[in-house]
């Protein structure tokens, strides 16, 4: 009795896992652009904090929240490596997990100049295992498909859009902030 139960159960979790919609889709082309830089505003923090986000784990004190809009694939949250997000030297630390509105909001340790540091989706990994030589091959190979930094104009656009430096007393008053702008623009889930 058993025996017979198992086998249907098998197909059918097969059928259902192989439904559109349920499988992770391929992962995209990289290196990729972003597609903008919607806002930009510097920041300062009273307490530092360790950053996770790069093997090099630096302690932030200063640094830039931007509002980027990408491919929606390169966004997607995936169980496994995905497309790490670089602005500049690092990986810069994805604080929303929404991809369908193509907006998400990063956090990026400073200083950071949206105006010759470039912006893209580098090779699928684990931005927690980059360092700065993995870092400076990603970028190599972001300047060879042609990724260049958004440039003075739209990076003065993003930062006019963002106002003037914020000062949180912590991380946690940091990420609350960030909770709202991704509210704002509609990159919360």
């Amino acid at each position: 009795m058993r025996r017979r139960l198992v086998l249907p159960l098998l197909a059918l979790l097969a059928a259902v896992l192989a439904l559109p919609g349920l499988a992770t889709p391929p992962l995209p082309e990289t290196p990729a652009p972003v597609r903008g830089v919607l806002y930009a505003r510097p920041f300062t923090l009273d307490a530092p904090f360790r950053y996770d986000w790069s093997a090099e784990h630096p302690e932030v004190s200063s640094g830039l929240v931007l509002v980027l809009e990408a491919d929606p694939a390169l966004l997607r949250p995936r169980e496994t490596q995905e497309p790490v997000l670089f602005v500049g030297a690092l990986p810069a630390q994805r604080v929303t997990r929404a991809f369908e509105s193509g907006r998400v909001v990063v956090l990026v340790p400073g200083p950071v100049d949206l105006a010759s540091d470039p912006v893209w989706f580098g090779t699928p990994g684990l931005p927690e295992q980059v360092d700065a030589t993995t870092a400076r091959a990603e970028r190599g190979l972001a300047a060879r498909a042609a990724i260049a930094p958004v440039g003075r104009r739209a990076a003065d656009a993003a930062l006019a859009k963002g106002g003037p430096p914020a000062r949180y007393a912590s991380k946690t008053e940091l990420l609350q902030a960030l909770e709202a702008l991704a509210r704002e623009y509609g990159a919360a889930p």
